[in-house]
């Protein structure tokens, strides 16, 4: 790699690491119970000594993500940095992979002297998006899925090169197969993958079929390599392909709850969600605040419209046919094209929540090297047209002073973006429930010779304790995940005691006692008075408490 690349490249991993681990612990504060749940099962497995390959509760959930947060906290303890600092690792690690998958798309095509710009530009994209960077800083497993493909293809794309060694082609291979299979563990999202592999699959009959397109390397057999390819998939794969197959609702969950063909006119659905989600990207997002500052485009729109042309420029390469380097760009974009679409299903198929940033969030890869293609041609066509014309060599200085500032620009805005305009909104703290971790965080502050209830007045799932037979709803889960007391025995030993509204006959303040709920509800509160008399109100943690001294 040239020296200049390499100290862009460290440039934009430092700038992708800044904004995926600053403040990491705090913003957004909070914890959504979903995340909570992670952590929960993450703690309870540590202490069971028994990581699973799936997590049943909350509508299952793949048991990768949930074992690297267990990893996580037995360094970090149980709190929110713990479980989103895997996230944010994993996000990092995404944007290394972007680049080097989109160089080797790029080599051996009539852009591989762009390669390493496309490859430069397609990481910033990424690493300053801020799609990508909310998820980095969430912890849902969904993240994963983007880092296990993108590092699959770039290994597999070592099947194409001509010179190096058959045991390093081999072990690319396998590593290849191996991050692919594990895309499996992390997220349903994923399950369209398979789909992709026709893509490659096409291109090597091509090139084995038609001499005209050989290359010129051909000894290391090219349906051997993407067999082994297919052999390292099954074989990572396999332990969580094994549970479905025992556990057959567990593989359906989620999906089959929210999905279009459950409604009554899917043709319907269809076409509305389709249209709802192509458009998140220059229109109307998410209007979810847990997943997009709501409703604001996905894109940004100078790279909105950078993505675009990125489709336009690629879209013409699927249409010549004139030498090698036209079918290999064939195949580039015909992957990047397949990508797009395929991993767009899995919100286009669901009818709740649309556009769905969450379950969209696979595309991110191909979203990204497709802008990064529509700059590079944009940058390129400016000096070449400079060139052409013979103007002088101050104008390439400043075409190159102009891309500079629109990438610092760009950086300055997704920092605003996310940590001035997003974390202060009072609607971020609340999606992420920063009232149930401020419970959370002041009741582990609280000596267990006090009787502390958690009133749960707030509806949800309801997610069994592991090692009783009690269920609670699922908002819960954050106040559990901060005093470590999911377990009925942890909750024994802490003398938190969590009960529903139904069931405040419980309720026993012979001695000290604090009471807690999760939501604010005067009319709740002055119930319980009645009931207990003797209690008394302070607002003194930030929140109203009621107790007995």
């Amino acid at each position: 790699m040239n020296r200049r690349y390499l100290i862009f490249l460290i440039l934009i991993v430092t700038l992708a690491g800044f904004l995926r681990f600053y403040q990491i612990g705090d913003v957004p504060f909070g914890l959504y119970p979903d995340e909570a749940m992670n952590g929960n099962n993450a703690l309870f497995a540590l202490q069971e000594q028994n990581l699973k390959i799936f997590y049943p509760e909350n509508n299952g959930r793949e048991g990768l993500f949930i074992n690297l947060i267990a990893l996580s906290i037995k360094f970090f303890g149980n709190n929110p940095f713990a479980i989103r600092f895997v996230s944010s690792l994993v996000g990092l690690l995404t944007v290394i992979g972007i680049y080097f998958l989109t160089r080797e798309l790029f080599k051996n095509t009539r852009y591989e002297n762009q390669a390493e710009f496309i490859a430069l530009l397609s990481a910033f994209f990424l690493a300053t998006s801020f799609w990508h960077l909310n998820f980095s800083r969430i912890g849902f497993r969904a993240i994963m899925a983007p880092f296990f493909l993108t590092w699959a293809f770039y290994f597999f794309l070592f099947i194409f090169r001509e010179n190096i060694a058959p045991a390093k082609k081999i072990l690319a291979i396998a590593l290849g197969g191996i991050s692919f299979g594990l895309g499996f563990h992390t997220y349903l999202g994923y399950r369209f993958a398979p789909l992709l592999l026709f893509v490659p699959a096409y291109f090597i009959r091509k090139l084995n079929q038609d001499a005209k397109y050989k290359i010129q390397d051909t000894k290391n057999c090219l349906w051997c390599l993407f067999f082994l390819f297919i052999f390292f998939i099954f074989i990572a794969g396999l332990p969580i392909g094994l549970y479905f197959l025992e556990n057959l609702h567990d593989f359906l969950g989620r999906a089959g709850q929210v999905s279009i063909f459950s409604m009554e006119n899917p043709l319907k659905e269809l076409a509305e969600s389709a249209g709802k989600t192509i458009q998140m990207f220059w229109w109307q997002g998410d209007g979810n605040w847990r997943h997009n500052y709501a409703g604001e485009p996905e894109l940004w729109w100078p790279i909105g419209m950078i993505f675009a042309l990125g489709l336009v420029f690629a879209g013409k390469n699927l249409f010549k046919n004139r030498d090698i380097f036209a079918q290999k760009e064939k195949f580039v974009f015909s992957l990047l094209f397949s990508w797009l679409i395929l991993f767009l299903l899995p919100s286009i198929l669901s009818s709740e929540g649309l556009p769905h940033a969450l379950r969209s969030i696979v595309v991110l890869p191909a979203v990204m090297i497709f802008a990064a293609f529509g700059a590079a041609n944009i940058v390129n066509s400016a000096l070449n047209f400079v060139e052409s014309n013979q103007g002088p060599n101050r104008l390439k200085k400043e075409i190159w002073i102009l891309v500079f500032v629109f990438l610092g620009a760009t950086s300055i805005h997704v920092f605003n973006q996310y940590f001035v305009r997003y974390a202060n909104q009072p609607e971020v703290y609340y999606a992420f429930n920063g009232n149930y971790l401020e419970i959370g965080n002041w009741l582990k502050t609280l000596p267990n010779d006090i009787s502390k209830y958690v009133i749960i007045n707030a509806g949800g799932a309801m997610i069994k304790t592991p090692d009783s037979s009690e269920s609670f709803p699922m908002p819960a889960q954050t106040a559990m995940f901060a005093t470590n007391t999911w377990s009925k025995t942890e909750q024994n030993k802490k003398n938190i005691i969590y009960l529903e509204e139904k069931d405040l006959n419980k309720i026993s303040c012979e001695n000290k006692c604090i009471i807690a709920m999760l939501e604010i509800n005067p009319i709740l509160r002055n119930k319980i008075k009645d009931k207990i008399p003797e209690l008394s109100l302070t607002i003194e943690p930030g929140f109203p408490v009621l107790y007995v001294k």
